[in-house]
């Protein structure tokens, strides 16, 4: 049982396992990066200005039409 928790992960030729370490952390952040701006960038927000919250909010339109 004790031989399976002694081995040695090879890392490749060159490089150190903090430096893969390194490269793996800054690869994902990358990626959750792209991923937040793919679902949440400014091009799927709304519109935030008084008339659409009003319109939201109590479902008129900001400009007044009647007199």
């Amino acid at each position: 049982m004790r031989r399976l928790f002694n081995r040695r992960v090879q890392s490749a030729p060159g490089s150190t396992p903090a430096r893969d370490l390194i490269a793996a952390l800054a690869l994902k952040g990358v990626l959750l990066l792209a991923i937040y701006l793919l679902f949440f960038g400014p091009a799927h927000r709304l519109p935030s200005d008084a008339a659409a919250t009003a319109s939201a909010l109590i479902g008129v339109s900001g400009t007044k039409e009647s007199p």
